[in-house]
C-alpha cells in the first residue's frame, strides 16, 4: 500500500466496503433482470421459449459489459447503469399493481424492493466513490505503463549507441 499526495492509501483493490456495494447491485440488478424479464415474458407477452432465451441472452450480455465498464472505472457505464435500473424500476410497478393473487404480488413486490435498492445503491456516494476509485486506478495504471516504455525506449538507445562504438 501506498500514500499518494493526498494522503489517501492507495492500494490494488477499491475498499472492502465499496467492493461489497458494487456486488451487492449487481447481485440485485442480476437478480431483478432476470425477475423482470420473467413478469414481462410471460404475463404480459406472449413469447416462445427460443425468444425468450435469445433475449434474456442478449440483456444479460449486454448488462455484463455494462457492469464490466464500471470496474473500469467509466461514468459513462455507471450512469447507463443508473438508468438502466431506473428503467427496470418503473417496468415493476404495473405489474405490482395489477398483481392477481398474492403469490403474484409477494413476487412483484420483492422484484420491486430490489430494483429500486439497487437504484438507490447506485445512485449512493459510495458506488460513486468506487467509479472514481476505479477511473484513477486505471489512470494510474496507464500512467505508469506509459513511463516505463518511455525509460525502456531510452534504456535501447543507450544499448545501440553503446554497442555501435
Amino acid at each position: 500500500m501506498l500514500k499518494n499526495k493526498d494522503d489517501e492509501i492507495v492500494g490494488f483493490f477499491p475498499p472492502k466496503r465499496l467492493i461489497a456495494v458494487f456486488l451487492v447491485v449487481t447481485m440485485l440488478l442480476t437478480l431483478g433482470t432476470a425477475m423482470s424479464c420473467i413478469t414481462v415474458f410471460s404475463i404480459h407477452l406472449d413469447l416462445g421459449p427460443e425468444w425468450m432465451v435469445g433475449i434474456i441472452s442478449f440483456i444479460v450480455i449486454l448488462f455484463s459489459m455494462i457492469n464490466f465498464g464500471v470496474t473500469r472505472g467509466s461514468f459513462v457505464c455507471w450512469k447507463v447503469l443508473e438508468y438502466y435500473a431506473l428503467l427496470l424500476s418503473l417496468i415493476s410497478i404495473p405489474s405490482l399493481l395489477m398483481a392477481k393473487t398474492a403469490y403474484l404480488l409477494m413476487f412483484f413486490a420483492i422484484n420491486s424492493l430490489m430494483l429500486f435498492s439497487a437504484f438507490y445503491l447506485i445512485r449512493s456516494h459510495s458506488y460513486k466513490k468506487l467509479v472514481q476509485y476505479q477511473f484513477n486506478h486505471f489512470s494510474d495504471v496507464k500512467e505508469v505503463k506509459e513511463a516505463v516504455e518511455e525509460e525502456m525506449k531510452r534504456n535501447r538507445k543507450r544499448q545501440k549507441s553503446h554497442n555501435t562504438r
